[in-house]
């Protein structure tokens, strides 16, 4: 099989043990691969719907997608998904758009969801999208190797994969942009996730070696250059509690943000200030008062971050981030247990600059700069922190590019 002389020893090993067992599986060999990182956010939490700035990075762990349109048979025109994580397979018509069938929440609503929308974008040329919907019928794997539940954005790698793999099969051609405009829809509007703009725009539009300053208004983007690996590396670890966003608490603190930025008077937490903020007080809750402050505080965080890594000041990077995970579990009260021991155990870590929770909070991972040197003694520290309860071992990320298809 041909496969990118770039591409990495990591990916191009999943992508060939993914090629192989759809080979098992159909009989037939994969005609199209495609590849969608997970990533972590380095700073910038529960900014997004405050209209705020994130910077994520796209890290070397990925979603593969793997198929080819199915062979004509008229007694089977449905297209089949299988997913390999959960061993589960699902088979829809790509002509209809009912996600009834599909249990609410269930991982079909994002794989499904996301041929559908490759099927209603428009196509490259800028033609409008096909008044009647193709049926071609499609046969995809999809198998990830982004922990999911841990605030690494697995569902956002699975989605850009599933929608680039479509779009080659299908003739779409549909640029990284496009592709995350796919994924976020198929999020919204099949899976019922009302997500943000972050991880379907890095999944699909990172660039290696570089972080992405995103601002979450006019969803423009930046790249940023990252520290050499010879100066710091990134240290992923698990915390063992599953990210689940705590039912409704996500939702309730959304609200609290609108209900804040309404006494203020402004149009979102992304232009108030914290004079504002206290001439509003006692038109607010002590709980909408604490989480507006967050969010004011964590946007001038990431933009102070920025202006640490470009003056190679990692101690300051790594004070700001500390700030943010106090900030997170005393303000906006996202974290748990085990995260706040995790963190606590890196900072204590000699050779760490800073270490804070990523993604929404509840669970997940903590993400932590440390020293190259650091590493082994950091991620000791951190496994005993959580006993055996982790999901995975801890990992240096490295700062990988966005999505990824060939034709086999």
């Amino acid at each position: 099989m041909l496969l990118p002389g770039d591409i990495s020893p990591q990916l191009g090993g999943q992508v060939r043990a993914a090629l192989e067992r759809y080979l098992a599986r159909a009989g037939v060999p994969a005609s199209a691969v495609a590849a969608a990182p997970g990533r972590v956010n380095l700073i910038g939490e529960h900014t997004d719907y405050n209209d705020g700035f994130v910077l994520p990075v796209a890290i070397n762990r990925w979603c593969v997608a793997v198929g080819r349109v199915r062979l004509h048979d008229p007694a089977h025109a449905r297209s089949r998904i299988y997913t390999e994580n959960l061993d589960q397979a699902v088979e829809f018509d790509p002509s209809q758009r009912d996600v009834s069938a599909f249990e609410a929440g269930a991982w079909p609503r994002y794989l499904v969801g996301a041929v559908w929308s490759v099927l209603d974008a428009v196509p490259a040329g800028g033609a409008a999208p096909h008044s009647a919907p193709s049926i071609t019928p499609l046969d995809i794997v999809v198998a990830s190797t982004v922990p999911l539940g841990s605030g690494l954005a697995s569902s956002a790698a699975s989605t850009v994969a599933t929608a680039a793999l479509a779009s080659r099969l299908l003739g779409r051609n549909l640029p990284p942009a496009a592709l995350a405009a796919a994924a976020r829809h198929a999020e919204r509007t099949f899976a019922g996730v009302p997500c943000g703009i972050m991880d379907q725009d890095i999944a699909a539009c990172a660039q290696p070696g570089q972080a992405m300053l995103i601002d979450c208004r006019d969803a423009s983007q930046r790249p940023v250059a990252l520290p050499s690996a010879e100066q710091v590396v990134i240290v992923i670890a698990h915390s063992g509690v599953r990210h689940a966003l705590a039912g409704g608490q996500y939702a309730a603190r959304r609200e609290s943000c609108r209900r804040a930025a309404a006494a203020m008077g402004v149009p979102a937490l992304r232009d108030a200030t914290l004079a504002d903020l206290a001439s509003a007080a006692a038109k607010l809750s002590e709980h909408d008062t604490a989480c507006a402050r967050h969010v004011i505080t964590e946007n001038a965080r990431v933009l102070e971050f920025i202006q640490a890594l470009a003056a190679s000041d990692l101690h300051s990077a790594g004070r700001l981030m500390l700030a943010s995970h106090a900030s997170l579990r005393d303000l906006y009260r996202v974290s748990c247990p085990e995260l706040d021991t995790m963190v606590a155990a890196a900072a204590g870590t000699p050779g760490v600059f800073g270490s804070r929770l990523t993604g929404g909070g509840f669970g997940g991972c903590t993400v932590t700069l440390c020293r190259p040197n650091a590493a082994a003694e950091l991620t000791a520290r951190l496994r005993a922190a959580v006993g055996g309860s982790a999901a995975e071992p801890p990992f240096i990320a490295q700062a990988v590019g966005g999505v990824q298809s060939w034709a086999i």
